[in-house]
């Protein structure tokens, strides 16, 4: 292995490493984490499943180095790299160097057509889908309507509202 600096996220307060989500990511991911009875990769895609059955888009105000926007999303991935949960590429274009955030935006769509979205994670390709689209910048702001759970490297960090920072080459 080569020995390199890498960036840093922040979001209120707390640092982070790989990737924060809010929305259907980040209850599966709590959905896994309280899961005993399976393990590894099996254990994200039941938190999935079982995501799919409860929650449903929300409205939220994206804001990526002052520029805001209304989003209604089923996710939203704050990325300084490339993976969540069981070898999830959410991130896929995401580089722990370049002192940027990938942020990835999975629009609200009907359930049947946000399945194969989902299903695409695992390889990085649900990028080139309609339904995706992502923005990059150094500092991201997220709120929503309602405090939903922010999950960093697999761990509860905060509640929205949020705000993203990263510290390049920290």
């Amino acid at each position: 292995a080569t020995e390199r600096r890498i960036d840093v996220g922040w979001c209120n307060g707390r640092f982070f490493m790989g990737v924060a989500t809010v929305g259907i990511a980040s209850l599966a991911n709590q959905v896994a984490n309280e899961t005993k009875f399976l393990r590894g990769t099996a254990v994200y895609v039941w938190g999935v499943l079982r995501a799919l059955t409860s929650f449903s888009p929300q409205a939220f105000t994206l804001e990526v180095d002052g520029v805001a926007r209304a989003v209604r999303a089923w996710n939203l991935s704050v990325g300084n790299g490339q993976m969540i949960g069981g070898g999830m590429r959410i991130c896929s274009n995401a580089q722990f160097d370049d002192g940027l955030f990938d942020v990835n935006i999975i629009d609200a769509a009907p359930r049947w057509k946000v399945v194969p979205v989902l299903a695409s994670i695992f390889d990085g390709k649900h990028v080139e889908m309609d339904e995706v689209s992502e923005v990059r910048g150094q500092v991201v702001r997220i709120e929503g309507v309602e405090p939903l759970a922010i999950m960093a490297d697999g761990e509860y960090i905060d509640s929205l509202p949020a705000e993203f920072s990263v510290e390049p080459q920290a």
